[in-house]
């Protein structure tokens, strides 16, 4: 149930959890919206153990236990969320902290249940736990593992690195941004030289779909660099991603968040990776 859990707590905070969703938690402070996000996590835990049923055996994951426990884990979401995460954020005063201490109370307080609802697992046989299949079927906990660290990577770190910039940046009351000058010359029909000056005017960090995509793949070839030990990997990525930056590395303030980002987006990477190898 390990595994199943918190795929379904991953699916339900960074899937199926939209946008619209995350700024009604903020600004209508609704105990309702909190209260949707519980009950999509009961449903995906409910259809991810249907899902595993087919392969497991109904009477293996339908246990009272196991049933108990999703509905326990649901619950917690809606504590956590409206009661806790805002005396968090309150005693921090940081978006990116108050996010990593949220996800690790959920992560934990998922084991922390499993381990007193299900008589399958004991305290004493944790890291064993761990260290085993969840399941007979191979291929259900690939696909399972998979979709945890796949999460991890991407949606998970991505958010992480958005939100520690936006702390970093939330005492400027402007947007820095760097100046590209060009200057272009060219013979006019006279003979002489028109010298013309193109000004480009950018942001120091540049946020959009292609740098989130670039960060996905970033931290995924890391982490399979990591777990496959072929560390010479790590560098070839960051080489290759500075090398696409490297225009825009002559400007201080680019290259001071450039570097904090790619850090802390690699630790992730890393990080996960040493912990796949060492639960495998």
């Amino acid at each position: 149930m390990l595994l199943i859990l918190i795929l379904s707590h991953l699916l339900t905070d960074f899937v199926f959890q939209s946008n619209k969703m995350v700024e009604k938690k903020v600004k209508d402070k609704s105990i309702k919206i909190f209260i949707l996000h519980a009950v999509i996590n009961l449903i995906v835990s409910l259809i991810l153990m249907v899902i595993v049923s087919n392969f497991e055996g109904f009477d293996t994951v339908f246990k009272s236990s196991n049933l108990l426990l999703t509905v326990g884990i649901a619950f917690s979401h809606l504590v956590i969320d409206f009661y806790l995460k805002p005396l968090i954020y309150k005693l921090t005063k940081k978006e990116v902290t108050t996010y990593l201490i949220d996800q690790l109370i959920h992560i934990l307080l998922i084991i922390v249940l499993l381990y007193n609802f299900s008589l399958n697992y004991s305290y004493q046989s944790f890291f064993y736990s761990l260290q085993r299949n969840d399941y007979n079927n191979e291929l259900i906990n690939k696909v399972l593992s998979i979709s945890i660290f796949g999460i991890f990577l991407t949606k998970f770190s991505s958010i992480a690195v958005s939100l520690l910039f936006k702390d970093l940046d939330s005492n400027n009351e402007t947007n820095e941004q760097y100046e590209d000058i060009k200057i272009i010359e060219k013979i006019v029909g006279s003979g002489e030289i028109e010298r013309t000056v193109e000004k480009t005017v950018a942001p120091i960090i540049e946020i959009d779909n292609y740098g989130t995509w670039i960060g996905y793949i970033e931290r995924i070839l890391i982490f399979i660099s990591v777990i496959t030990l072929n560390y010479e990997g790590i560098a070839i990525v960051i080489g290759l991603k500075t090398f696409a930056r490297f225009k825009q590395l002559t400007h201080k303030k680019f290259v001071e968040k450039y570097l904090l980002g790619t850090l802390f987006s690699v630790m992730f990477a890393i990080i996960f990776g040493y912990i796949y190898i060492l639960i495998k």
